[in-house]
C-alpha cells in the first residue's frame, strides 16, 4: 500500500478500458477474495484520473492508447493506490520532448502538492536534473554522483559530470546541455 510503481512497458493483455486499468490500484486496499467494487474506490480511481489529465481516457481500451496516455493511466493507477512513494521505470522513454517535460511537471506538481516521494529510474538525465531534488547517477553498477538541487531548484549538471558518467572526453563535441 505505501510505495506504487510504474513500469516501462507493461504488459496488459486483456481488453481492460483505461478506467479500470487505474481501478485496479486500489486493489492492495481491499479484502482477501474481493473485487474492487466499492464507491469509495471507483471515486478515488475518478479522481486520479482526473489529478492527471486524464479524464477524457476512462472509457478508450487500454491497448489503443498512445505511449504518453498509457503512461498518465499507469500513474493515475499508482496514485489511485494512495501510496507515500510512487517507483517510475523510465516513464518517458517513448515519449516526445513535449510529453516528456509535461510528464516531468506532472511528477513535480504531485510531489509539491501532495508530500510523494518519487523514486525516477531514467537515462534522460538532464530532464532528471530539471525536476528532481537529487540525482544519483550510476557507472558500472556503482554510484558514481550523488548530485542535489541548488537554489534555483536544479541539480547542478554540467558537462564534465556528463563526460565522466558516459565516458566521453570533456569538451567533446556534441556535449552539451540540452535543458539548461
Amino acid at each position: 500500500r505505501r510505495v506504487a510503481s510504474v513500469a516501462q512497458q507493461p504488459e496488459i493483455p486483456f481488453p481492460y478500458r483505461a478506467g479500470e486499468v487505474v481501478l485496479m490500484g486500489r486493489l492492495p486496499h481491499q479484502r482477501p477474495g474481493r473485487l474492487v467494487d466499492r464507491r469509495e474506490d471507483v471515486q478515488i480511481a475518478r479522481e486520479s484520473l482526473e489529478s492527471v489529465g486524464g479524464a477524457a481516457l476512462a472509457q478508450r481500451p487500454f491497448a489503443e492508447l498512445s505511449g504518453g496516455e498509457r503512461q498518465l493511466v499507469l500513474l493515475a493507477s499508482a496514485l489511485a493506490q494512495r501510496p507515500q512513494l510512487i517507483v517510475l521505470d523510465e516513464p518517458t522513454a517513448f515519449l516526445d520532448l513535449n510529453h516528456r517535460l509535461r510528464f516531468a511537471r506532472l511528477l513535480r506538481s504531485l510531489r509539491d502538492e501532495r508530500g510523494l516521494t518519487i523514486l525516477l529510474v531514467t537515462h534522460d538525465i538532464e530532464l532528471a536534473a530539471a525536476f528532481c531534488d537529487r540525482l544519483l547517477l550510476l557507472k558500472a553498477g556503482r554510484l558514481a554522483f550523488d548530485l542535489r538541487s541548488g537554489e534555483q531548484r536544479r541539480v547542478p549538471l554540467t558537462s564534465d559530470v556528463i563526460a565522466h558518467a558516459f565516458d566521453l572526453s570533456p569538451g567533446e563535441n556534441g556535449v552539451r546541455l540540452v535543458y539548461a
